[in-house]
């Protein structure tokens, strides 16, 4: 009978991890975590933030997380997101890399940059540029979106 017990708990305890781990999973996939940037990053009294600016079309904020400083563009209705991203401390258009979100649904739509037209990638309505590129900007988008996440775990608001 004990070893049942203990079956029956182990299998119990195994599920209740299971579907933890499940959550945790879809927390993190990059639609998860860009309607997070969305929502979170872009409430007001968001601390921890070097700036924000309120526009007629949408909000402009500015946060450094780790070495990298993070511009971030949403429109009004939290539709769509822009990046900016750049070493923390660096300036001109030589080193800032674009990329944009424009449904948040993780997938990057636009990535440029420093590396000149040849590394860009545009997806638009009926118009694709430079497919090859997506997965690289698709990373750096996912990577961000993860140093947001991350940004935002640290400074919840309280």
């Amino acid at each position: 009978m004990k070893i049942f017990t203990l079956l029956i708990t182990a299998s119990f305890a195994l599920g209740l991890s299971t579907a933890r781990a499940a959550d945790k999973a879809a927390e993190a996939t990059p639609a998860a975590m860009a309607k997070r940037v969305a929502t979170e990053l872009f409430a007001d009294g968001q601390p921890g933030l070097l700036s924000r600016e309120d526009y007629p079309g949408g909000t402009q904020l500015v946060a450094v997380v780790g070495a990298v400083r993070y511009t971030v563009c949403s429109t009004k209705d939290r539709g769509a997101l822009s990046f900016y991203a750049r070493p923390n401390g660096s300036a001109g258009d030589k080193v800032v890399e674009i990329f944009s979100d424009r449904d948040i649904d993780g997938a990057v739509d636009m990535g440029s940059g420093p590396d000149g037209p040849d590394r860009s990638y545009y997806a638009g309505a009926g118009f694709l540029m430079r497919p090859e590129n997506r997965p690289a900007w698709q990373t750096r988008y996912e990577a961000a979106l993860g140093h947001l996440c991350s940004f935002l775990d640290k400074n919840r608001r309280r």
